[in-house]
């Protein structure tokens, strides 16, 4: 007789989960969307992802929970929408051609489902949920000449920017709150990204040649990067997983990344490109080093098969748990600040999956299967 015994699983370090994590580059000039291996760089080559309606595009972003992109079209005033797997197949997210809307960026909240742009005609920043429906406007400062905009929604926060002003601020997601993070020391601040985990928002200066970062209370503004002349750093995207920051440069046409410090800079791209635009991260997980279960990093879950239910208990509290498919997709996003997390995973298909968990400073991963 086989017994079923519910027991307590305790993490064991793994690396690596998954072997490939693309970065996506959108090439205005090209009208085209790449995909360039960054776990094995040296070998990588760049890939046409998609080829068909782009134009004259202003910024690429990627949903991770289910693999949709969207790309903003200029001239034609619209979003498009495609996902990764069947790129060319694409369709209209959002349009307005009686207000002529030049979308400048784009931000993708996977947790809420909702996509937010920052529209440069009427000056707002808009939201709407990933399927185009309940459209709203979020409230901001008077925005000149609007630059570059992220959401966290970890942290419940928005972050935006205007060239003319050469501010930066935060806000909560509904917009109220406003605080200034930066309000000197930058000319053009135009794409921002930032590490929740860390607690720092990043920023291209493409007037200034380079990129800087500043702690999200507004205090300690930083360098990370300084470019020549030549050099007009534009779009980036932070896999802080793997400590890892990466922006475009539309001056060379190249791809460049650092490590979080700006320490460990390398060139990733330096042909094939004309003006990339859109940066983003696809498929592929963290190889970063995790935490050993111990004494001092001690987490459990349970049960394990799960089917509703799944509970994390740690000896620190738990700053968020993040949740992987088996190609490498994030499909759930928890924050928190207890020892004792119960996560609802009853909306999850049966199968294998990957966590990431947060707490105490250190990255814990693990294994947990749903079944049917």
């Amino acid at each position: 007789m086989i017994r079923t015994i519910a027991v307590l699983f305790f993490i064991q370090v793994f690396s690596p989960l998954w072997a490939q994590k693309d970065l996506l580059v959108l090439d205005r000039i090209t009208k085209k969307i790449y995909s360039f291996d960054i776990t094995d760089p040296v070998n990588a080559t760049l890939d046409v992802v998609a080829d068909q309606n782009i134009f004259n595009a202003y910024d690429l972003e990627l949903n991770r929970s289910n693999g949709d992109m969207y790309w903003s079209n200029g001239l034609q005033h619209t979003i498009i929408k495609a996902n990764v797997a069947t790129p060319n197949n694409a369709t209209v997210f959002f349009s307005d051609t009686a207000n002529a809307i030049i979308v400048l960026d784009l931000a993708i909240d996977s947790v809420n489902q909702h996509v937010y742009w920052l529209e440069g005609t009427q000056r707002k920043i808009f939201r709407a949920n990933t399927d185009g429906s309940n459209m709203v406007v979020v409230p901001t400062v008077a925005l000149p000449n609007p630059g570059g905009f992220v959401v966290s929604p970890s942290l419940g926060k928005i972050f935006y920017s205007d060239i003319d002003l050469k501010k930066i601020w935060s806000a909560n997601l509904d917009g109220s709150q406003v605080q200034v993070l930066v309000s000197t020391g930058t000319d053009f601040p135009v794409r921002l990204a930032v590490a929740e985990n860390l607690g720092k928002l990043f920023w291209t200066d493409d007037g200034a040649h380079k990129v800087f970062r500043i702690n999200l209370d507004g205090s300690n503004v930083e360098t990370v990067y300084t470019g020549g002349n030549d050099e007009y750093p534009f779009a980036l995207v932070i896999d802080e997983n793997e400590g890892k920051l990466y922006w475009t440069d539309y001056g060379p046409s190249t791809v460049h990344s650092s490590n979080l410090d700006g320490s460990g800079h390398d060139v990733l791209i330096t042909d094939g490109l004309a003006v990339p635009v859109g940066l983003a991260i696809q498929g592929g997980f963290t190889t970063g080093s995790f935490e050993q279960a111990s004494e001092t990093a001690f987490v459990k879950f349970h049960p394990n098969p799960a089917v509703n239910q799944l509970t994390f208990e740690a000896e620190a509290p738990i700053a968020q748990i993040v949740v992987y498919d088996a190609l490498g997709r994030q499909v759930m996003f928890v924050s928190g600040n207890a020892e004792k997390q119960v996560v609802d995973v009853s909306g999850l298909e049966h199968g294998l999956y990957v966590f990431v968990l947060h707490t105490g400073g250190k990255q814990v991963a693990g294994r947990f299967l749903i079944k049917p």
